[in-house]
């Protein structure tokens, strides 16, 4: 077993251990983190609004709290070891838990010995089934794909049970999980002091790592194999460690290896910036898991979402090449929606000239520039990357590349969005860093600078321009950058925070850490319970390191919280309900929900969208009568159909 996240020179050492490595600090600490975060408000709000009849649900009443039940899964996650219902059972019922432990679970205590005794009594004799069962109550609330998890199912029987799930049940699932990730992961941030967090300018770096995880389906034993059968785990699917192979990766059966891994992706973003470490502690503030391979950029910008929505200032966001590959709807419009500025590197087709603008300007590697520019000033990346000239050229090239730099006049914001740029050619009156034909105005003092020897006959709109030229925020919003590539601006921020992140992810890993790497340290199904338990992880993970950096700096002083940053626990309700405004980009799993009517009285109404793709249904050439998809045979489409109409009419609905 690991070591636990503390050890005895802490403050917050264990004052007593019980038999399976519990002690009563981490149940201390369990507390502080759900009275931080308010999850047990969430968890009780959102199973009242699942189940608003009493004990959540028809037949008996609950013999186990959920409030217990969290409480004593965050005091294992605390512990730094595996996690399992097992051991949440084992510490409830443990017969030696000290009388302020258990008040401090949430379990019942007296000050009259005999009843108290017999509230212990009681205690002990809670079932294994009774925590299985207040586990899926409340991981339910969150999950946004809650498939049963006894046995493996065929598609079809998925698809099926996907059909049942009402769009607006889904995308509150879908927020939910958001929030309960957001209150978990920036709760540490939360707590630190104002002169701590003055420190910190906003800056985020983002990244994927593999979330391993049992129940892939199957068994290495023909006789036990279910040929037929699904995963335990529908919502997770196999991840190929070398691009090439990510693909395809879903595509066939497999075996875990060194080259596929079965689990969920896990997108994080931690906080980076100059003095990471020295001034202020590295924390992972947001988070989110889902299906291997799909929408990385959505998920990412998804999970900044209850991040700005909680007040907190937007910086600069480091990604690595795989976000540069994704059209401009996918992530770097919803990211630069959200007042962030991305700084990443490049592949090797997407160096050198990546846009041209109508008004006739070049977008060179992230960056605006005049027509005038050089060719080979536009492929001095490409050229070095190619062995074609060395650093020291490569650098002299950089740099004479600035002078062409378009210069920035102004910006156009509206309602908080950067509208477009007002930008002045770089040879154009006061200021011009280049000696063009096409500017007579240039003032004097342009001795050594690069003249244009060569104008166009049909110049474009910016060379004719007189005053300043109109370039819209969409315009590369792919690849555009707030300093130019490989410029000693970029190297300060991308190598650092590249740096910054992926250390992050390796200490993350590893058992004293969350254990992300360690599916056996989340013994648990089902994407909601994985959820809880490593976004568990990651907070604790987070208090701790808070923890130990303010211990270490004695000399910062100040208000125990930053003013205007409240902890989760006194907003979330107001993050919700700024999520839930528009809804979230991306449902993670593994069915592909696209939009739906609110109310469809007719069949025609439905044939609009599916609710398994975001493409419109297509007829067979074939067959006419039968609706299909990629993804829902045409039973299904015609289930789905009756469904909505019944639900729009006023019947019963699903879950």
């Amino acid at each position: 077993m690991n070591a636990p996240y503390f050890d005895a020179n802490d403050a917050f050492a264990p004052t007593a251990s019980y038999g399976f490595s519990v002690s009563s600090a981490s149940i201390v600490h369990a507390k502080r983190l759900a009275e931080t975060t308010g999850v047990l408000d969430m968890v009780n709000s959102w199973l009242s609004e699942d189940w608003p009849t009493t004990n959540y649900g028809k037949g008996r009443p609950s013999t186990l709290d959920p409030n217990t039940f969290l409480l004593a899964l965050f005091a294992c996650v605390f512990e730094g070891g595996p996690v399992s219902l097992r051991r949440v059972h084992a510490l409830i019922t443990h017969a030696n838990l000290s009388k302020p432990d258990r008040h401090a679970l949430g379990l019942p205590v007296s000050g009259n010995h005999v009843e108290d005794a017999v509230y212990n009594e009681s205690r002990q004799g809670i079932s294994y089934a009774a925590v299985g069962r207040i586990s899926s109550k409340v991981c339910a609330t969150f999950d946004p794909q809650p498939y049963p998890r006894k046995r493996g199912m065929t598609k079809e029987e998925l698809d099926d049970i996907a059909a049942t799930w009402k769009p607006e049940a889904i995308t509150r699932r879908q927020v939910r999980a958001d929030v309960l990730a957001w209150a978990l992961c920036t709760a540490a941030l939360c707590t630190l002091p104002a002169t701590v967090l003055s420190k910190w300018n906003g800056a985020l770096s983002a990244d994927g790592t593999i979330v391993p995880i049992f129940g892939k389906g199957g068994h290495d034993a023909r006789s036990r194999r279910c040929m037929k059968g699904d995963s335990t785990e529908p919502n997770g699917g196999w991840h190929a460690k070398t691009d090439p192979k990510r693909a395809g990766a879903n595509s066939a059966p497999r075996k875990a290896n060194d080259e596929y891994t079965f689990g969920y992706d896990g997108h994080l973003a931690a906080c980076t910036g100059p003095g990471a470490t020295k001034d202020f502690p590295i924390l992972v503030v947001a988070g989110r898991i889902d299906r291997p391979g799909f929408a990385p950029g959505l998920n990412i910008a998804d999970i900044l979402r209850p991040f700005r929505a909680a007040g907190w200032q937007a910086g600069t966001l480091v990604c690595d090449m795989g976000m540069t590959q994704l059209p401009a709807a996918k992530f770097a419009k919803h990211t630069h929606a959200l007042g962030y500025d991305l700084v990443m590197d490049y592949k090797v087709d997407q160096l050198g000239l990546q846009d041209v603008s109508e008004a006739g300007t070049l977008h060179v590697e992230g960056t605006d520039y005049g027509p005038c520019l050089p060719r080979a000033l536009q492929n001095a990346s490409i050229d070095f990357r190619a062995g074609i000239i060395n650093r020291a050229t490569y650098k002299q090239r950089l740099k004479a590349r600035e002078l062409y730099r378009m210069r920035q006049k102004s910006v156009r914001v509206v309602d908080g969005q950067v509208v477009s740029r007002q930008c002045r050619c770089p040879a154009q009156q006061t200021g011009a860093t280049v000696v063009c034909p096409l500017q007579p105005d240039q003032p004097m003092g342009t001795a050594g600078l690069p003249r244009v020897t060569t104008a166009p006959k049909n110049p474009p709109a910016v060379c004719r321009s007189k005053s300043s030229t109109t370039i819209p925020a969409e315009f590369a919003e792919r690849y555009r950058q707030p300093v130019p590539f490989e410029s000693p601006d970029w190297y300060a921020i991308y190598k650092r925070d590249r740096a910054i992140i992926e250390s992050q992810n390796r200490k993350l890993k590893v058992g004293s850490g969350a254990s992300i790497a360690n599916a056996d340290h989340r013994r648990v199904r089902g994407m909601g319970a994985q959820m809880l338990v490593l976004f568990a992880k990651i907070g604790a993970s987070n208090m701790v390191v808070t923890d130990r950096f303010l211990a270490s700096r004695k000399d910062l002083v100040g208000p125990a919280r930053a003013p205007g940053h409240a902890v989760p626990a006194e907003q979330w309700r107001d993050v919700f309900a700024a999520l839930a405004v528009d809804g979230p980009l991306r449902i993670t799993g593994r069915t592909q929900f696209g939009p739906l009517p609110t109310t469809a009285h007719t069949q025609e109404d439905v044939r609009r969208c599916c609710v398994s793709c975001q493409a419109p249904i297509r007829t067979p050439p074939k067959s006419k009568k039968n609706a299909k998809c990629a993804v829902f045979s045409p039973s299904t489409f015609r289930r789905q159909v009756a469904y909505l109409l019944r639900t729009s009419l006023g019947g019963p609905g699903g879950t």
